[in-house]
């Protein structure tokens, strides 16, 4: 996979969160966006890469978060389907990287018995300050921090959860296209969300949405103006598998 879902959270005055689909800061990097345990996955790794002039360390630790229906997520002191319990991650912290290289962090799965998908949110911080500096006379020093989750999916393939539109409409307030799929099935749902005129032209893309299992539905809210519309739209979700099937198309 890429270095790609997205959402980017900025705190300036003392931390910078970010859980984007390209993974990447001015200082360091992630491999990965997402880790996914399937059902006879016992380990997996990813690696962060200093892309600075200097040694840098790493911590890494695990975190819960929950999503809403409009797709955000936010920081949960627990969550009821969490991971924590079955991961376990090594090195927690890794120390004095040099520049232009890379640590490499394993996480193994430990036995689960209950079936479902359980989920937990990795969090990797650099612990090198970054250089302090003054704007608007505020001194800031930005702490960045990136968070990916990790997914333990203990079910078999014919139970995986499945989305399917559930309705459109047009947004009073902006005019634009929205988009309600509903999820049904075990586990969350993932793929490509992409819409298409009736040439086959794509108005527009949203590369690796999820529905998390604690949301029955999700509204994504596109930038398609209902003006701009005119004949039917084409709306698909795409496998986030290279080559695979489209999980879900209809028209509109």
């Amino acid at each position: 996979m890429s270095f790609i879902n997205r959402a980017i959270l900025v705190a300036f005055c003392f931390t910078t969160l970010f859980m984007v689909f390209s993974i990447q800061a001015a200082s360091f990097k992630l491999d990965k966006t997402r880790i996914v345990f399937e059902q006879d996955d016992r380990r997996q790794e990813f690696r962060i890469y200093n892309d600075s002039d200097r040694l840098q360390s790493f911590r890494v630790m695990l975190t819960e978060m929950q999503m809403h229906e409009a797709g955000h997520l936010e920081a949960v002191d627990e969550y009821a389907l969490s991971a924590k319990d079955y991961l376990r991650i090594g090195p927690r912290v890794a120390r004095d990287i040099p520049p232009q290289s890379f640590a490499r962090i394993r996480i193994i799965k430990k036995g689960v018995k209950e079936k479902g998908e359980f989920r937990s949110h990795l969090m990797v911080e650099s612990l090198t300050s970054e250089v302090v500096k003054q704007v608007s006379g505020v001194f800031i020093q930005p702490n960045v921090k990136y968070i990916i989750p990790v997914f333990i999916k203990n079910y078999s393939a014919e139970e995986k959860a499945k989305a399917t539109l559930k309705k459109h409409f047009i947004s009073s307030e902006d005019n634009m296209l929205n988009l309600v799929f509903s999820r049904e099935g075990v586990g969350s749902f993932s793929g490509n969300l992409v819409v298409k005129d009736e040439q086959g032209n794509e108005l527009y893309r949203a590369n690796q949405v999820s529905i998390y299992p604690e949301l029955n539905q999700r509204t994504f809210k596109t930038d398609i103006d209902a003006k701009k519309i005119s004949g039917e739209l084409t709306i698909a979700l795409e496998s986030l598998v290279e080559n695979a099937e489209l999980q879900f198309e209809t028209k509109i």
